[in-house]
């Protein structure tokens, strides 16, 4: 018989899978303040005081050129008939995209990427789930892309390869009031 479902069982899941990642959240937590330079610490900065930035440099010009504007999508296929479907298909898509900003979506996975892991969750959203996007609400059949923080990140604490990972998880945090105003 399988073991039933206990929170405090998934509680400690979760707690393990969190307590793995902490070197590489500390790691990370450097990485930035290296990136920030001058800027975390003082006002100014003296010449000669510190190396030359150059991961700063190196985002500066990645991001802007691998996500310039929003996403162009050219949908084709071979059959004349449906031409004219598929061009309508791209501009939807096009449309879709700066609707759920996936410009910005894609620029702080980037940079993310660079520090870490860039973590994006990605899919449809389904009946009965409440999916907020800063002050959006996301309707039912929506397509959505959000960032994933290493900081809400979690995995399966017993994996050796995240790709074969039991379950994945995003922190995510609602007021305690929202949840008792709510059935």
């Amino acid at each position: 018989m399988p073991d039933l479902i206990d929170p405090q069982k998934i509680q400690n899941i979760v707690r393990l899978g969190f307590d793995r990642c902490n070197h590489m959240r500390k790691a990370r937590a450097i990485f930035f303040k290296s990136y920030m330079g001058q800027y975390a610490a003082k006002d100014k900065g003296v010449e000669g005081e510190e190396p030359l930035n150059l991961v700063f440099n190196t985002i500066r010009s990645y991001v802007p050129n691998l996500v310039m504007q929003s996403p162009i999508t050219q949908v084709i296929t071979p059959y004349v008939a449906y031409k004219g479907y598929a061009e309508l298909l791209g501009l939807g898509l096009d449309s879709v995209a700066r609707q759920i900003r996936l410009k910005s979506v894609l620029r702080g996975w980037i940079t993310n990427a660079l520090f870490s892991w860039g973590i994006i969750r990605t899919g449809i959203k389904a009946t009965g789930e409440l999916l907020q996007d800063d002050d959006v609400f996301i309707d039912n059949g929506q397509v959505y892309a959000a960032l994933v923080l290493l900081d809400n990140f979690g995995f399966d604490p017993t994996c050796t390869d995240i790709n074969k990972a039991k379950c994945l998880w995003d922190k995510i945090t609602v007021p305690r009031q929202w949840l008792l105003d709510t059935k």
